[in-house]
C-alpha cells in the first residue's frame, strides 16, 4: 500500500572532516527510485602521534622526535613535547615546548635539564577537534666529563716524584679510572 514506511542505518568506516553526499533509494518490480540528495561533513577528529624517538642527548639536553600516524582530517598547528621530573607527567603541570613540524612529523629540543636524570616525556599535537597527548616516554641525560685538579708535585728526587690530582666533581657518574700522564716536553 501506500503511506509512510521510515528507515534508518548508520554509516561507519567515514573518514574524519570529509563531506559525503547521499541518496535514499528504494526498489520494487518496477524499478528503483532515488530521494533528494542530501550532504553532510563528518566532525574532525583528534590527531594522533607515534612513539617518540631520542635523536640525541647531552647533560642538560634531549633532542626528541614523533610521527604524526594521522592527522584527524584537519593538519595539525601545533606539536611539541611535554616533559617532567614526575612520573605521569601531567600536562597541567609540566614543561611544554612546541616543536617543528616537517612533513608528517616533528623534532624539539628540550633544554636547561639537569645531567643524569630521568625526564618522563609526552608528545602532543594540536588541530581544530583539540589536544591529542601520547604515552609516557622516560630519558635520561648524559653524564659530564668529571672536573679534576692537578695537586702540587712533592717529594722530586733525581728518578721520581709524587703527584696526584683532586677529582673536584664526578660528572654525575661513577670515577672508573684515575691517575696522572707525564711526558718531557709540555
Amino acid at each position: 500500500g501506500s503511506g509512510s514506511d521510515p528507515f534508518s542505518l548508520s554509516l561507519s568506516e567515514l573518514s574524519p572532516n570529509r563531506t559525503y553526499y547521499i541518496r535514499a533509494y528504494a526498489v520494487n518490480s518496477a524499478g528503483v527510485s532515488y530521494g533528494e540528495e542530501h550532504a553532510f561533513t563528518t566532525k574532525t577528529a583528534l590527531p594522533s602521534v607515534g612513539t617518540i624517538s631520542l635523536e640525541s642527548r647531552t647533560s642538560s639536553m634531549l633532542k626528541l622526535s614523533a610521527l604524526i600516524l594521522d592527522d584527524g582530517g584537519a593538519a595539525p598547528s601545533e606539536a611539541g613535547f611535554y616533559y617532567s621530573l614526575s612520573d605521569g607527567c601531567d600536562p597541567e603541570t609540566a614543561y611544554k615546548v612546541a616543536g617543528e613540524l616537517v612533513g608528517n612529523g616533528f623534532t624539539a629540543e628540550i633544554s636547561g635539564l639537569s645531567r643524569v636524570t630521568e625526564y618522563h616525556v609526552r608528545a602532543y599535537a594540536v588541530n581544530s577537534a583539540g589536544e591529542y597527548v601520547g604515552d609516557v616516554v622516560s630519558f635520561v641525560t648524559s653524564p659530564e666529563l668529571p672536573v679534576v685538579e692537578t695537586v702540587e708535585i712533592t717529594e722530586v728526587t733525581e728518578s721520581g716524584a709524587v703527584c696526584g690530582g683532586n677529582i673536584v666533581d664526578d660528572g654525575g657518574s661513577e670515577v672508573t679510572a684515575r691517575g696522572v700522564v707525564w711526558s718531557t716536553s709540555p
